[in-house]
């Protein structure tokens, strides 16, 4: 019987990545992304998710961070980067 955790690392990312690095990506659709994980330190000037409008997620984050988030906006200053991960259909 396969762990969980094998299902997990078999199926994260295999949908792909998208690379954000000191740029802004907005409206992007709902269920696109389901997480972010910040490659430097990182304060995102602009970081909302589709689920709890008008909630911003601007605080620092340490290198190496992954946040389950359905991201609809993200902006980071320049020099810092992250990666976005796309969602496993259903």
């Amino acid at each position: 019987m396969a762990n969980i955790n094998d299902h997990f690392n078999q199926s994260f990312a295999r949908q792909g990545t998208k690379l954000v690095s000191g740029t802004s990506i907005t409206n992007i659709p709902a269920g696109t992304y389901m997480a972010v994980q910040f490659i430097t330190k990182s304060t995102p000037t602009t970081l909302k998710t589709h689920y709890e409008p008008g909630v911003q997620y601007t605080t620092t984050y340490a290198q190496g961070m992954i946040l389950y988030i359905d991201v609809s906006d993200i902006s980071l200053p320049s020099g810092e980067k992250a990666i976005l991960y796309k969602r496993v259909p259903c």
